[in-house]
């Protein structure tokens, strides 16, 4: 997975990136595009957007001035996923962090040394039962009396084997941190933990909590049980202790929007479009290359006309107000943002 501003990127991709396509052009001589580039499962074209919008523009704008079908149907690729990028974060201006830091805060002293019975020690998380609830562990603190090398699981309700394995090492008498960088989970029981037995005779620290951090869209608590197997516990009668063993663990909650995009590819239809248009657009004007298709759209009067197109105003006193291609996109970005956050309705209560 790969996260960014709240949503599986890689998922969310892959979702959106054949919603609009190109149009296979016409003609003698015509470049040949794949299906990678021509797949819309919207049914919309890019050159239906634009009439400046064309293969044969855009090719001949490109830095490669010798570019294959090849090349071109790369450059395609690129500027369709730059495009969907450009709207993506015009929509999620960011993550929706709730929270982030460890569990706890240790008091600093009267910490304790835990007895081994062979138990799964750790903490049971539950994040909240809607589809945009996510955590992330970003790290697990262990304090232990000796250097010891094992594993650190976490388990899911409903699947028995583990959805992660870390290895570990600890220093013995000293509190030691150990990164678990792009874990992220969706709503559901959780167990992070340790077996007692695969630590020998080292001991974890039972320290004293001055206080538990208060999180959102998930709660955590210290958990017991018996072991079963190897790699197997007890998940129905498990006790909960007030206390940690050893581990604390630093997790961020945030909105996933991944499922959401998912069910909504739709609404990104037309502001993919006129995103890309834009980008299309903006490229004519600032090629550095110089040909015939070049000079014809970098012309004084057409580029008049793009600059109406792109901002709703030319660059002369008299020019006619009209919503540019920036106004519409700015316009539909703000009709998507608000499906994706609405602002609750007023209510009237009567008392």
């Amino acid at each position: 997975m790969a996260y960014s501003n709240g949503y599986d990127l890689t998922a969310v991709m892959s979702a959106l990136e054949n919603r609009v396509g190109f149009r296979q052009p016409l003609g003698t001589g015509a470049p040949t595009l794949s299906s990678a580039v021509t797949t819309t499962n919207s049914g919309r074209y890019f050159q239906d957007f634009h009439s400046l919008v064309t293969v044969e523009n855009i090719k001949q704008t490109m830095y490669q001035p010798a570019a294959n079908d090849a090349d071109l149907i790369t450059h395609l690729t690129n500027i369709r996923k730059a495009a969907i990028m450009r709207c993506l974060n015009g929509v999620f201006t960011g993550a929706h962090v709730y929270s982030v830091g460890p569990l706890y805060n240790r008091l600093g002293f009267n910490d304790q040394l835990i007895t081994n019975s062979g138990k799964f020690v750790g903490y049971e998380i539950n994040v909240a039962n809607n589809p945009e609830a996510a955590i992330q562990l970003n790290s697990i603190s262990l304090y232990f009396d000796s250097a010891v090398t094992f594993n650190v699981y976490l388990f899911k309700d409903g699947k028995l084997t583990p959805e992660f394995t870390q290895e570990v090492t600890t220093v013995a008498n000293t509190i030691t941190t150990v990164s678990l960088t792009d874990k992220v989970y969706g709503r559901g029981k959780y167990w992070l933990g340790y077996f007692q037995d695969d630590i020998g005779s080292a001991k974890a620290y039972l320290e004293q909590v001055a206080c538990w951090e208060k999180t959102y869209l998930f709660t955590a608590r210290p958990a017991e049980t018996d072991a079963t197997g190897a790699t197997t516990f007890n998940r129905e009668n498990l006790s909960y202790p007030s206390e940690p063993f050893g581990l604390n663990v630093d997790i961020s909650s945030f909105k996933d929007h991944t499922a959401s995009i998912k069910a909504k590819v739709a609404m990104f239809d037309e502001i993919i479009g006129l995103t890309l248009t834009y980008s299309v657009i903006e490229q004519m004007i600032y090629a550095v290359r110089s040909n015939g298709t070049e000079r014809i759209v970098k012309d004084e009067l057409e580029r008049v006309g793009i600059q109406l197109d792109l901002n709703g105003a030319a660059p002369i006193s008299d020019s006619p107000q009209v919503m540019g291609l920036k106004q519409r996109i700015d316009r539909e970005m703000e009709t998507v943002r608000k499906s994706f956050d609405p602002k609750p309705k007023a209510q009237v209560v009567s008392c």
